[in-house]
């Protein structure tokens, strides 16, 4: 039996038990009754989140989500997921030492490990470098590390504020740049500041992982986290070695792959880390359990979130997570915060936020819209990315509800910031998004919408 066939026979078996006509379930479903017979006949094949709104509706406790897994592929084995070609064809893992390059082929990103001899037959030119003019430069040794670090951490908490609201193609190279000059920096650096120096490499690399992945580069990504986690580890920095496993979910997750994303993100609520690291783990697993459709195991996911989030201290604005920062001046300070925060700097309330994400992947849509309207509400203005994330998921949530003047007002108000944003996986919900409002293409604000909806996918 084919799994089209599984999934329907399953679907009315469970729907006449529960003593629901077709016509009934069709329309809190809110689709028609044809469609909804022909999912039963095995005549269509049904979507991931359709079964997941069927498995909800129904109460099948993930049985019935679990006929249709998303159709996304899953991500590689860990032996060859961070491996990305070099320049001769070959793949290649991160080297703290080795050069990269990297670049846009149209709309695609590319990158690539530099082999030594490429480098050495190009000449020093070729290696990428940010020269520090010498009247900025202090005089001595130590205070020139000083100087240097301090300027990369506030271009990177400047960096991270462009990558709210800009597109990939124009935060990378910067990006790449700054990364190899600071692992230069470093490689050179006094032995008092040569961990600092790492340390700061290696959020500037978990940020290029994440920008990649917003480029549409899944392999790019996993290639940066796998050298930010390596960077992190040589500088003593357990933090971020553990908030690579996070990241990696997060992979996972915008492929569709909730098991993935499960796997992924266990490690990282091992008790051996902060709260903080272990509250972000939580959450990403409860995404991952909303793919699977568990709704058992997403609302304990959810609890530990909560649980875990309530340890976590709530840093003031002028504070920092180093030691030293106390000597720097008021903005200074704030980009040395800015470059050591692990995570989102741009959401109040995270957790709402991932609870309306789950409760939408669940199918429970109502419930989705509920915490996510005011939690997108009071997303930071500047915040572009994520009120474009975030909105894309609170516009679909009113779409599969019928709610089409909210879903196309809502549709309509965030598609400039989505362009901005240029994001790969946000256009995933994008195009979600367009298929639902499709089914009411003879709505007047839907038609009116379509045009330039299309343009933003």
């Amino acid at each position: 039996m084919g799994d089209s066939s599984r999934f329907g026979t399953e679907l009315r078996a469970r729907r006449v038990a529960a003593g629901l006509s077709l016509g009934t379930m069709a329309a809190y479903l809110r689709y028609s009754k044809g469609y909804l017979s022909k999912i039963e006949t095995g005549r269509m094949p049904a979507r991931p989140d359709f079964a997941r709104r069927c498995d909800a509706y129904l109460k099948a406790d993930g049985a019935l989500a679990a006929l249709v897994p998303d159709q996304t592929p899953a991500p590689r084995s860990s032996a060859t997921e961070t491996d990305v070609p070099t320049r001769s064809g070959s793949p290649a893992k991160p080297d703290l030492h080795q050069p990269w390059s990297s670049g846009f082929d149209g709309d695609a990103y590319s990158f690539a490990a530099v082999p030594r001899r490429d480098v050495l037959a190009a000449g020093t030119g070729a290696v990428l470098a940010v020269g520090l003019g010498t009247g900025l430069a202090p005089r001595s040794a130590a205070s020139y590390d000083e100087h240097a670090t301090r300027a990369f951490e506030t271009l990177f908490g400047q960096m991270r504020t462009l990558g709210q609201t800009a597109s990939p193609a124009v935060v990378l190279p910067t990006l790449v740049a700054q990364t190899e000059t600071l692992r230069g920096l470093a490689a050179r650096a006094s032995a008092a500041t040569r961990n600092r120096l790492l340390r700061l490499t290696s959020r500037y690399a978990e940020f290029t992982g994440w920008m990649a992945q917003e480029a549409g580069s899944d392999s790019g990504a996993l290639w940066w986290t796998e050298l930010a986690a390596r960077l992190a580890d040589a500088a003593g920095d357990t933090t971020l070695v553990a908030y690579s496993g996070i990241r990696r979910a997060l992979v996972a997750m915008y492929r569709g792959d909730g098991a993935g994303t499960v796997a992924a993100a266990r490690d990282a609520e091992h008790s051996r880390w902060s709260p903080t690291i272990r509250e972000q783990a939580a959450r990403r697993a409860a995404q991952g359990h909303a793919l699977q459709g568990d709704y058992t195991a997403c609302l304990r996911a959810l609890d530990r979130a909560r649980e875990l989030g309530s340890l976590v201290p709530v840093p003031s604005r002028s504070s920092t997570s180093r030691p030293t920062a106390g000597s720097l001046s008021p903005t200074a300070a704030t980009a040395t915060t800015r470059a050591f925060t692990i995570g989102s700097t741009t959401m109040i309330d995270p957790l709402a936020i991932t609870t309306g994400w789950c409760l939408f992947d669940l199918g429970r849509w109502e419930q989705s819209a509920d915490f996510l309207d005011p939690a997108v509400s009071a997303l930071q203005p500047d915040a572009v990315r994520n009120r474009a994330r975030y909105g894309t998921r609170l516009a679909l949530a009113h779409a599969a509800l019928g709610d089409l003047p909210r879903a196309t007002a809502l549709t309509a108000s965030l598609l400039d910031a989505a362009d901005a944003a240029d994001s790969a996986t946000i256009r995933t919900d994008l195009r979600r998004l367009s298929r639902t409002l499709n089914r009411h293409s003879t709505d007047p604000a839907v038609r009116a919408l379509s045009p330039r909806l299309t343009a933003s996918l």
